[in-house]
């Protein structure tokens, strides 16, 4: 979570421009306070550096932010992601290491309507752009680096861990 924080900043810094899906600018979707709250209750980020991977996904964001369909892309990555798979995330979380509500409110979409509805709403609204086919193909294009980058930032955390598991 540390290391997504600065990459959900990055996106939700983001001002809504002019014919944007409205889910970009829904700040209900927000997750970095959430995250920052959690990180608190599992006792802060004191020493945990952000890593080179999440400065490059950083930097990618920040530098598609003007392109609706090149961000979407990262947009829909994380926040789909998160509302599909971070539903199961949490509740392994909870069962296999006890965490608690205020350890997992990073996937907490209540307050938004829920994973099911918002997921629903996100898609129509995906299909219902008016993009033509080059923007189609930013989006497409821009979502294989989006997963690149995020599998970047776990095989950073995966490289840190067999080290230390190794000294």
């Amino acid at each position: 979570m540390a290391q997504l924080e600065p990459v959900y900043r990055a996106m939700e810094s983001r001002m809504p421009q002019t014919g944007d899906p409205a889910f970009l600018a829904d700040r209900n979707l927000d997750r970095s306070d959430a995250i920052r709250a959690d990180l608190e209750a599992l006792g802060g980020t004191a020493g945990v550096p952000v890593l080179p991977a999440t400065e490059a996904y950083v930097a990618r964001v920040l530098s598609v932010r003007d392109d609706a369909p090149a961000f979407t892309a990262h947009h829909s990555t994380r926040y789909l992601g998160d509302i599909s798979c971070g539903q199961v995330i949490a509740t392994m979380l909870k069962r296999h290491f006890g965490a608690g509500d205020e350890h997992v409110s990073f996937y907490d979409f209540a307050s938004a309507g829920g994973p099911v509805p918002i997921r629903r709403a996100y898609r129509a609204a995906l299909d219902g752009m008016p993009w033509d086919a080059a923007d189609e193909e930013r989006l497409v294009s821009e979502a294989k680096h989006a997963f690149q980058l995020n599998a970047g930032i776990f095989d950073a955390l995966w490289t840190i861990t067999q080290a230390r598991d190794a000294a």
